[in-house]
């Protein structure tokens, strides 16, 4: 009876633990996030979003043109000024796929989720097998909460495009939101193998790490994604302190 109780209290304190490396990993993320909305510029983007650069022929048309002026807006992070010259390049020449995955990407930065999500399956009804494009959709429904579908996606990618890095970032991320953290755990270290300098892969996978209660390892990661990203900073210097808190 004594050694039942005692495995029962055992199971009880490992699912508090878990419970509360849950909570104080959520916290982790939750702060940088705040950090990296607060200095939009100093960090790439942490979504998975894939803004491909367009190849702009030397004959190029107006339609080609405004695709560059809306590029040129999109990186100062003048997204409505973008939105404006990716339309244009669409009424120029409606096929132009540079111009939706644009209009697209900028609908995204200004969290218009929904309608980035349109302009992409639009853009891909006329490159129905681009990686790229797929992956920005993808991100977008995982925005939209419809995380199965985005899963599914990422997967999809993963088949035909097994060295496109950003799909298992994506797919990392949006198993970790699922809370499969195992799956999300090789998701980041595929991620990391194809994207080696990659910050958010570092992130992720020590933020995985964490919640499953590999706290060195988490540091470690934690640390990789703050030497390429200083942003990533404020995760570390937070694990560093919950750790000293629970010694």
């Amino acid at each position: 009876m004594v050694e039942l109780q005692t495995r029962r209290a055992s199971r009880v304190s490992s699912q508090l633990i878990k419970s509360d490396l849950i909570k104080r990993g959520l916290e982790l993320a939750n702060s940088v996030e705040a950090e990296i909305q607060r200095h939009p510029n100093r960090v790439s983007a942490g979504s998975g979003l894939v803004m491909p650069e367009p190849v702009v022929p030397q004959d190029a048309s107006w339609a080609h043109v405004w695709v560059k002026r809306g590029l040129n807006k999109y990186k100062r992070g003048n997204y409505l000024g973008a939105v404006d010259n990716f339309r244009l390049a669409i009424d120029k020449q409606a096929t132009l796929l540079d111009a939706h995955n644009g209009l697209g990407s900028a609908l995204y930065k200004l969290k218009d989720y929904r309608k980035a999500a349109l302009v992409y399956r639009q853009a891909l009804k006329l490159s129905p097998n681009n990686a790229a494009i797929s992956c920005n959709l993808a991100s977008a429904l995982h925005h939209l909460n419809y995380l199965d579908q985005a899963v599914q996606i990422y997967e999809q990618i993963i088949q035909s495009s097994p060295r496109f890095g950003t799909a298992f970032y994506g797919l990392g991320v949006s198993y970790s939101k699922q809370g499969k953290d195992e799956q999300s755990y090789l998701a980041f270290q595929r991620a990391i193998v194809l994207m080696p300098d990659h910050a958010a892969s570092y992130y992720g996978l020590g933020l995985v790490q964490y919640r499953l209660g590999s706290i060195h390892e988490a540091s470690e990661a934690f640390k990789e994604a703050m030497l390429i990203e200083p942003i990533y900073m404020v995760a570390y210097q937070k694990l560093m302190g919950a750790i000293q808190l629970s010694a």
